[in-house]
């Protein structure tokens, strides 16, 4: 068969979606029926990025044995991606091309925290679902099946993540235009039964919108003030609390450079990641300001 090239491939994509209604919520897993047990999780966007929180407690012993990586948090988030991307120490122009229309290697990204998700994530919008007991069952099975193990049955740990107390593992399934972050979140959503279209996933935005149909908007996006020109220093970088949009632009842009000037930035940001470079500077000048009023209190 002939190989076909990346702009036929996204046109080609572009022609599945148009032809790919939204799905309805699986019956007997979503909504929880009235009196029944169920269970919390909450999706949270990053801005270009969307992940799942989960509470350790909730998970059936028998069931993700490899979040016992992180038995000393009470949560985890749980992320997945291209490995180039996601790895990368610095992004260019080259990794984003190859990750969109080549399929690629993929890792999970793990986060453990303590405490609620929207004070460990102040400038991300956060979205609380109730699930039933047996989609929430599902989306651990879901989660388990994602990492990729070896000859012995063991997670494949990669190092350390971007932020805070967290690891990248070797994961199962490639990524590719239109098997995205977003849409693996959306993936992991509908195996636990909720109304949402991976298909229809490919951005953070497109996940979140869904999502809030049938979930609680708990924290929305407040990196809404605009932008102002952010330099980024060694104080700052050593300062600013950890977080998934300002390690990205830090990766793209790591000398002095305004985050606006920055041509990896927009291309990453509006190619790959649907067009969220502003909030990502958002997060970034937050971060600095957050940075800023610690070290005058210190």
């Amino acid at each position: 068969m002939a190989m076909i090239n990346c702009r036929q491939f996204v046109s080609l994509t572009a022609l599945a979606l148009l032809g790919t209604g939204c799905l309805g919520p699986k019956k007997n897993l979503f909504p929880p029926a009235a009196g029944a047990p169920r269970k919390t999780i909450h999706v949270v966007s990053h801005g270009w990025h969307t992940g799942i929180i989960v509470l350790r407690a909730d998970i059936p012993t028998n069931v993700w044995p490899a979040q016992r990586d992180f038995a000393e948090f009470a949560s985890l988030e749980v992320g997945w991606g291209n490995d180039g991307f996601y790895r990368a120490d610095k992004i260019t122009t080259a990794i984003a091309v190859k990750a969109l229309c080549w399929p690629t290697p993929s890792v999970l990204h793990v986060v453990g925290f303590n405490g609620p998700p929207e004070r460990e994530f102040p400038e991300s919008k956060v979205i609380r679902v109730e699930l039933s007991a047996d989609g929430f069952m599902r989306l651990c099975a879901f989660m388990d099946r994602a990492y990729a193990h070896t000859v012995s049955g063991s997670a494949i740990p990669l190092g350390p993540g971007l932020y805070g107390d967290s690891e990248f593992y070797r994961a199962n399934g490639r990524y590719y235009l239109p098997k995205t972050c977003n849409s693996w979140t959306a993936s992991a959503l509908r195996s636990a039964g909720c109304p949402i279209t991976p298909l229809w996933s490919v951005t953070a935005g497109s996940v979140m919108r869904q999502a809030q149909k049938f979930g609680t908007v708990l924290q929305p996006d407040r990196s809404s003030a605009p932008p102002r020109e952010i330099v980024w220093g060694s104080q700052e970088r050593a300062a600013a609390r950890p977080h998934y949009q300002s390690s990205l632009a830090r990766r793209c842009c790591p000398s002095r450079r305004s985050l606006r000037s920055c041509r990896h930035v927009r291309f990453i940001h509006h190619i790959v990641a649907g067009g969220a470079s502003k909030p990502a500077a958002r997060a970034v000048a937050a971060n600095q300001r957050c940075a800023g009023a610690a070290r005058t209190a210190g």
